[in-house]
This record gives structure tokens, sequence and C-alpha cells, in this order.
């Protein structure tokens, strides 16, 4: 029998390298051991490939942050970058990641940071999804390829007003029907968000978003009662808080269904503040509702009058369909009663039809004990 110990790749002992004092400091900044290993992992290989101890890494760039420096660990860093590349077959991403940000650390946090000046750094351009002038027809078809209305909820709510995904599934079920406008058939949200900490953010749910969310307590409520403190969104399974990738990864699938380029929520975001921003919204509004930084100070503004400046404009730019679903939903009540109504009737019919069912074996009982009875007499006339 192969013994599976031999497939399992042992783990690498860091004792001796943690020893080192420069080490120390380094990881001393961090808690987690996934996080310490990724970086010794890293600071062993490159020690390797340049072929110095952490000890000459840290004195040779001491004495080299002159007036005059030439820069000896910048040129190993880069010259490391492109072996990664070139060599080891790695994304420039990532490793840019490992040289330019968690080794670069090493040398910063032993007090002799590695400062790149303009243009001696390797830049990595991003590349930026274009924009497609038809997006909208995109997320109609997001929107009825996803098989519950929970999904498309969630896309709707995302689009009015970018609503980041944590901080939109930690919202409770109170905190919608409190910023609900009859009025305008739309919702008013407000909260701090979760990341970036402490961000103050002032949204509005478009009618679109208002009448599904309407349609989704409904049907959640056929299933279970729900309550003001449940939240907003939850796992269709377990009834508890929605995981906070679930709804990325549906929309990853849903994508790849339709055969166009990936959309995330992340580009929901840059969509959404680019539609607002052309739409007419000011740009210190819109930076407000995605929960920026802005120049207002964390001052919150009056929840009625920013409902009725924005709420008509926002309807006008987000709504995806050209009716709202107000009509859908009521045939949709209307479907789900008549089947409530018809499952009610049948409940009765069969309970008393059990009840039919009783009356005639009781009957049957009593018939027996009298023919029985009966029976009993013939025989004591005939033995007479």
């Amino acid at each position: 029998m192969v013994e599976i110990k031999k497939f399992i790749k042992p783990k690498i002992d860091y004792s001796e390298l943690i020893k080192n004092k420069y080490v120390k400091i380094w990881i001393d900044h961090y808690s987690n051991e996934k996080q310490i290993r990724d970086r010794l992992s890293i600071l062993t290989n490159y020690c390797k490939f340049i072929k110095k101890d952490p000890t000459k890494l840290i004195d040779e760039h001491s004495k080299d942050t002159g007036p005059n420096s030439i820069g000896i660990v910048k040129m190993q860093l880069k010259k490391y970058y492109e072996y990664l590349v070139n060599d080891r077959m790695i994304s420039k991403e990532t490793a840019y990641q490992k040289v330019y940000s968690r080794l670069r650390g090493f040398w910063s946090k032993n007090n002799v940071p590695v400062i790149f000046q303009k243009g001696e750094k390797i830049t990595i351009r991003k590349k930026v999804k274009k924009l497609i002038k038809n997006e909208k027809g995109n997320f109609r078809n997001i929107r009825d390829v996803f098989n519950n209305i929970r999904d498309k909820a969630i896309l709707l709510c995302k689009l009015s007003c970018g609503i980041d995904d944590q901080d939109l599934f930690a919202l409770k079920i109170s905190d919608f029907k409190d910023g609900y406008y009859e009025e305008f058939n739309v919702g008013y949200i407000e909260g701090n968000r979760i990341k970036p900490v402490g961000n103050p953010y002032q949204a509005i749910l478009n009618s679109d978003a208002c009448d599904l969310i309407n349609m989704y307590f409904f049907e959640r409520n056929r299933k279970n009662a729900i309550s003001p403190e449940d939240y907003l969104f939850v796992n269709l399974k377990t009834q508890k808080k929605i995981g906070n990738t679930a709804f990325a990864d549906n929309l990853r699938i849903a994508c790849k269904i339709l055969k166009i380029e990936k959309i995330t929520p992340k580009y929901i975001r840059k969509y959404c503040n680019m539609i607002l921003k052309k739409g007419g919204i000011p740009k210190d509004i819109v930076e407000r509702m995605l929960g920026y930084r802005d120049q207002f100070n964390n001052e919150i503004f009056e929840r009625e009058e920013f409902v009725k400046d924005y709420a008509d404009i926002i309807n006008e730019i987000t709504n995806l369909s050209e009716k709202t679903f107000q009509e859908e939903f009521r045939i949709m009540k209307k479907i789900i009663q008549e089947k409530d109504g018809k499952i009610e009737k049948m409940e009765k019919d069969l309970k008393d039809l059990m009840n039919k069912f009783k009356e005639i074996s009781k009957f049957t009982k009593k018939f027996h004990k009298k023919d029985k009875k009966i029976n009993k007499k013939r025989v004591d006339v005939k033995n007479g």
C-alpha cells in the first residue's frame, strides 16, 4: 500500500530564520500564522536568489541610503521581480505583490525603508474594463438569468447606488422599512461603511429594487415568518446572514451563461459612479452615496431633503425596466394566493373525509358487535 505521507509537502521549518533579530522585528507586526509563513517563504527564496542573509540585507541598505545612493536593494528587487516573471513564470501582478509589497516591508519594518523615486519602481498598468454603451442590456440579461428573487433584488440595489456587498448584507429589514418612501417608491438607507471603516454613506434604492425587495419579503414570509431584526438578504438554505462572496459567485456564473465579459461587484460600483455623475448628480453627492471620503467631514444630510432632491433622477438614471415590477408582483401575489386558497380547500376536504372515515369506522364496530350478539342468540336457540 502506498504511503499517503509521500504525497504531502513537508512543512518548512523557519525556526533558524526567526532567530535573526531583523526577521523577528519584521514578523512581530503580524499575528496571522499564514501571513507570517508567507513572508518568511518569500524572504527565504529572495536570500537564496541574491546569496545574502537577512542581516546583510539590512546592513547593506543602511550604508546605501545617502544622497549619492546607488540603490543596491532597488536593483536587486528589480532583478528578483524579473526572475519571478521570466524564469518562474509568475504573473506580473503576483510578482509585483511579492516583491514591492510584502518583501519590501522587511526593510520598512526595520526603519530603513526602500524609497523609490519617480520612475524607479516597476509599475503594473491595470486593465481597465471599458464601459459598454449597452451595459443596461447586459444587466437586464443578468437579472433575468438569476434563478431567484434575492439575487435579482441585490443586483438592482447595487445598480441603484453602487453600495458595497458587505454594507448591503449588513442591513436589517428594519433599515429598509424605516427608510421606505411610498410617495416615490424608493428606499433610503444610511450607515457607516465596513471597509474602509467609518466612512458614512447615504443612498437611495430605486423603484425596481424596492419592488423586488417587497416580492422577496413576500416569498420569505410564506416559508418562515420574518421580523424587522432579520437581515435584509439571507442565505437561501440556512436563512441566516448571506456570505460576502455569495452574490459575486452567482454573478460570475450568470456572466458565463450569457457568454459576456465578467462583471464583478467592484465593476458595478464603478459603473454606478459613472452613470450617476453623467446623469447630473453632483460629484460630492455621488461620493457620499458610494461611501467615499468627501469634503463634508462626516456631516449627515437631512434625509427628507436628500430623498426629495434625488429620488426621481435616480429612478430615471438607474431603473432597468421600462415599467416597474409592481404589476408583476400583483400577478405573482394573486397566483400564490389562489394556490394557497386551493391548498386550504384541499386540507379542509381531507379533514372532512377523515371525519367521515372515523364515523364509518365507529358504525362498522357497532355493527360487528350487534352481529356477534345476533349470531350468539341463534346458536343458543338452535342448541335449546
